[in-house]
């Protein structure tokens, strides 16, 4: 059903990305000129700080000419809907791809040093994508390469981070999901693009598990299986871009396109930092999402803490019961007490007469 929003007219739905629905549309003075619209979830208007940066972004979205991003038309806010307007793409997006896959080794390592080219285009500007995933990444009919979603990833990076709204954690860096500023950086695209190859070259998705939390636990303790039927360099490359943590991999686009023609070059397999086996402190901090894991270990701490005080009350009694008022001034004694004091006074004073004796 066609709708109209501000100057445009949607003609249909192309899907539903990480930020929204995704239309297609013409403009309503000159209907030769066709749009992509970007409709944003209402949830993500309300999110600390969202709209602000998504508006400065936007604004330098469009007075920059950057070959790896759509051209820019326009920004809408208005009735409690924010609507982002960019160009209408021939060509399609990665995920449609991934449906082919598994791909074989050759068309592996072609893909990887095209990506690997772009994202190291991306990161020369000191530009960060941050959420990489399968539908932002688009594969233009002319041969272009574009990163979609932007200015949108770029403000739900700088904004406060929380798992309601994530909902999807599958293809992004596990530094995603810290609290505060500074932990998204070239790192965690190297991170995404190679949980891409890893599917290109298994046909399979990261993260066999639907909540975030449980998704974040994936990224950092378990990671991407080996892959069988691919050169060992391939594999041993895609597993150093997909270390949990991120000193451990190429430091931007730039590194990882050179460790990876100098790795193909010689064929041989690069050096893999072992993954840590046990979550970080930020990892455990409360879930909003309720997960089973967490309700599991709330529900072990209250029992323990119902033990513990149930036990501490009986202590209680039992102290209670020994003790009793013995004389009219109503001072309280404790006859345990009384006598372990009187067995330690009796042993001083028997052991400073043996001192005086000699």
């Amino acid at each position: 059903m066609s709708m109209r929003i501000g100057q445009y007219r949607t003609d249909q739905l192309l899907g539903h990305g990480s930020y929204g629905e995704v239309y297609s549309a013409r403009f309503a003075p000159d209907p030769r000129l066709r749009v992509a619209l970007t409709c944003l979830r209402s949830d993500l208007l309300e999110r600390p700080g969202f709209v602000a940066a998504l508006k400065e972004n936007c604004v330098d979205w469009s007075e920059r000419n950057d070959p790896t991003r759509p051209m820019f038309r326009e920004l809408i806010c208005r009735d409690e809907q924010v609507v982002v307007v960019r160009e209408l793409l021939n060509g399609a997006n990665l995920g449609v791809l991934l449906k082919t896959a598994p791909l074989g080794g050759k068309a592996i390592q072609n893909l990887m040093e095209s990506l690997l080219s772009a994202l190291s285009w991306l990161h020369s500007g000191n530009d960060v994508h941050g959420r990489i995933r399968p539908d932002n990444v688009f594969l233009c009919d002319d041969g272009r390469i574009l990163w979609l979603d932007m200015a949108l990833s770029q403000a739900a990076n700088r904004a406060r981070f929380d798992w309601d709204v994530v909902r999807d954690l599958r293809w992004c860096a596990p530094e995603v999901c810290r609290a505060g500023d500074g932990h998204v950086g070239p790192a965690a695209d190297v991170y995404s693009l190679g949980l891409l190859f890893w599917s290109l070259a298994t046909g399979r998705e990261p993260c066999p598990v639907d909540e975030p939390r449980a998704q974040l636990h994936w990224h950092l303790l378990h990671g991407p299986e080996p892959i069988e039927n691919l050169p060992p360099w391939i594999h041993s490359f895609i597993q150093r871009m997909t270390h949990p943590l991120p000193q451990h991999r190429p430091l931007d686009g730039h590194q990882a396109l050179e460790e990876f023609r100098q790795a193909a070059l010689e064929e041989h397999a690069v050096e893999v930092t072992r993954r840590p086996h046990r979550l970080p402190a930020w990892a455990k901090r409360p879930n909003v999402a309720n997960m089973v894991d967490d309700a599991l270990g709330g529900t072990a701490r209250v029992v323990l803490t119902a033990i513990f005080v149930v036990a501490l009350v009986f202590y209680g009694m039992a102290l209670a019961a020994a003790v009793k008022v013995v004389d009219s001034k109503g001072t309280w004694r404790v006859p345990h007490l009384e006598q372990g004091w009187s067995t330690i006074r009796s042993w001083w004073e028997n052991d400073g007469d043996g001192e005086e004796n000699e």
